[in-house]
């Protein structure tokens, strides 16, 4: 959605690492618009300290709602989705993976809902900087969905690094590399290969 225009977007490219928990894809509007995604975010490539504070962003309680379907491929539903921002520290860095994450990632204090996963995590920047996030939000093996509400009980959540690097190219501009270590990639519906 975008100032009350809404876009059911085509996925042009993916790639995915299932050993590290990371995939990419991009986005193209079905009419081709280019201008339909105003915004981005500038990707870190610093991992954070052990008792930084870091913030995770996602949707919780999504659900899909009233659907009617016509038997000729309309469908009509009602989505519905919660923005939520979640503050809390890293309490640990497992350079090998840690649990259902088996590459490089962290842990933190904040608990994470269903529907939160492949979320942003970013440090938590200084006023009026720029949210630069580090890495994904992967799982949270707590299934307790009531404590998860109550923001004085710590929680748990694997958090899934990038693995940024940053470089200039040939014409001085900076650009951003994300290395999926074991990456599978498909375009426009075919499967391409590791």
């Amino acid at each position: 959605m975008d100032e009350g225009r809404i876009e059911m977007c085509v996925i042009g490219t993916a790639a995915w690492d299932k050993k590290a928990d990371v995939g990419i894809f991009s986005l193209h509007t079905q009419n081709k618009e280019d201008a339909f995604f105003k915004s981005n975010f500038i990707l870190e490539d610093a991992i954070p300290n052990v008792g930084e504070e870091v913030a995770l962003i996602g949707y919780a309680d999504m659900s899909a709602l009233d659907e009617e379907r016509d038997g000729k491929g309309f469908e009509k539903f009602t989505f519905e989705r919660q923005l939520v921002l979640r503050c809390g520290l890293v309490t640990n860095f497992f350079s090998e993976g840690h649990i259902l994450c088996r590459g490089p990632c962290v842990e933190t204090s904040i608990p994470v809902f269903f529907g939160m996963s492949g979320g942003l995590v970013a440090r938590l920047g200084k006023g009026g900087e720029a949210i630069k996030p580090f890495g994904l939000i992967s799982s949270d093996l707590d299934v307790d969905q009531v404590n998860k509400n109550n923001r004085s009980i710590p929680g748990t959540s694997i958090i899934a690094l990038l693995g940024t690097t940053f470089h200039l190219n040939a014409v001085g501009q900076e650009q951003t590399i994300l290395r999926l270590n074991e990456a599978f990639t498909a375009q426009n519906n075919e499967f391409i290969g590791s």
